[in-house]
């Protein structure tokens, strides 16, 4: 079965933010382009303890995380964070590691890049806000409810935040 990709769902990541909607130093693609090509070297060329990559790598979740959490929506009358960005995150995400997963040229390489990607997801739900992080779980489970190409990745991510999370807020 083919991934449920919503329709054009990379528009809801070009520009996010609260009140400088308009600024180019918002485009939350940018950085996940960014993030994830970090990752992608990381998980294939063994530089996980490399100090520069591992600050670049924390200030882009840094970055990230706060775009999420000023990107609000209004539902009912009241302000709540955006469920289309978190998850367009959420499957952009997604995405770019199964692709990158496929692309892989052993076993070896496909499991490192998982772990990072779990990691990453791990680091960004700490980092969250109680109310975006309940947006950005939701995004996760709701990816659930259709299988597809994905189903077995989210599936892992949900196991692994919970398994191994250190903060109650995430178990709750």
């Amino acid at each position: 079965m083919e991934p449920r990709i919503l329709g054009n769902f990379e528009s809801y990541l070009t520009i996010v933010g609260g009140e400088n909607n308009n600024s180019a130093g918002d485009n939350l693609k940018k950085d996940l382009d960014q993030l994830l090509d970090l990752l992608t070297n990381s998980a294939y060329e063994n530089v996980v303890n490399d100090s520069s990559s591992q600050q670049k790598r924390a200030s882009l979740v840094e970055e990230i995380c706060k775009k999420l959490m000023n990107c609000k929506e209004r539902v009912n009358g009241k302000v709540v964070p955006s469920s289309s960005v978190s998850n367009a995150v959420v499957l952009y995400i997604a995405k770019r590691v199964c692709q990158k997963t496929k692309l892989a040229s052993g076993k070896g390489e496909s499991l490192a890049l998982e772990k990072e990607s779990i990691e990453l997801f791990k680091e960004i739900t700490v980092k969250l806000t109680d109310e975006t992080r309940v947006t950005f779980l939701n995004s996760i489970v709701n990816e659930l409810r259709y299988p597809n190409s994905h189903t077995y990745f989210f599936c892992l991510i949900l196991l692994q935040l919970f398994a191994y999370s250190k903060t109650n807020n995430i178990q709750e």
